[in-house]
């Protein structure tokens, strides 16, 4: 993918994490979907985040709660398959169907 269709993409799932944040209803409508979240690193002096995508799979509370689908190489306290917990303002961007397989696994 082309820089510039790479960063078009990027901006076209950040809006439609905005989109759906800003939507009527409760944190029942994140279940099911893809989203995108920073995750603190403690490997690489370089990197402040590194950015995954998280399957959300339920509501919890005032938290939303996800399998992490990447393999992690610098998020070292994270594995493929884990349940992590977020907030809805943790979420980055929302996997949208035009995004070609960047990584997941």
């Amino acid at each position: 993918m082309m820089d510039d269709e790479l960063f078009a993409l990027m901006r076209r799932q950040a809006q439609a994490a905005q989109t759906l944040r800003e939507a009527p209803g409760g944190l029942e409508k994140w279940v099911g979907k893809v989203v995108k979240v920073g995750f603190e690193q403690h490997t690489d002096p370089l990197l402040h985040k590194v950015w995954m995508w998280v399957e959300i799979t339920e509501v919890r509370g005032r938290n939303l709660v996800g399998v992490l689908l990447n393999r992690p190489r610098y998020a070292t306290q994270l594995k493929h398959g884990d349940t992590v917990i977020l907030d809805k303002a943790d979420i980055f961007a929302l996997d949208t169907p035009d995004r070609e397989d960047d990584n997941h696994a």
